[in-house]
């Protein structure tokens, strides 16, 4: 008895990392834009984080909505 839901299994893991890997890289890009911004305006520290603070929100609760509904679809 062989695995007959290869293209299914193949489908799923594609859908599945793309919803992690998508909001590793926003958060990726958010942060490396933070740290050049706190780099060049270090007393405006507090201002630029919590900037920052709102973008990776929004991306969190995305992510979190988006991982939820893959989980209400794929059970």
């Amino acid at each position: 008895m062989g695995f007959k839901l290869w293209h299914e299994a193949f489908i799923f893991v594609l859908v599945f990392s793309a919803l992690i890997v998508v909001p590793c890289y926003f958060i990726a890009f958010f942060g490396s834009k933070m740290i050049n911004e706190m780099g060049n305006f270090p007393s405006r520290a507090e201002d630029i984080q919590s900037k920052s603070l709102w973008k990776v929100l929004v991306v969190f609760i995305a992510a979190a909505l988006a991982l939820a509904l893959f989980f209400h679809v794929f059970y």
